[in-house]
């Protein structure tokens, strides 16, 4: 389990840059991936927060949410010291973060 730094942090998607602070998360490899998260683009010309709901089976598709979802996964993958490949389960609640890897 970790700190809230591992539930909040920035990434950037095309030209935005978002930062997020995840409300609810869970993954499980190969199988489902569901995310809340306060988003927020700190550009002067956007200056936007918004709340990001998505949730799938089909973690192979080429849905833009999907591709959102992966990038804010992979930025917590590395606060977390791990590799993407290795994790097969991630659950995010009320700022705690728990997950398995494989070794």
């Amino acid at each position: 389990m970790l700190g809230n730094g591992a539930s909040s942090g920035v990434c950037k998607y095309e030209d935005f840059e978002l930062e997020y602070q995840i409300v609810s998360l869970d993954y499980s490899f190969n199988k489902i991936l569901s995310i809340e998260a306060i988003c927020y683009n700190p550009s002067p010309s956007y200056h936007k927060e918004a709340t990001f709901k998505y949730s799938t089976t089909n973690l192979n598709s080429n849905d833009e949410r999907l591709k959102i979802a992966n990038l804010i996964i992979n930025t917590i993958v590395g606060h977390l010291g791990t590799e993407r490949n290795k994790l097969r389960r991630l659950s995010i609640r009320n700022g705690e973060v728990f997950y398995m890897c494989s070794i």
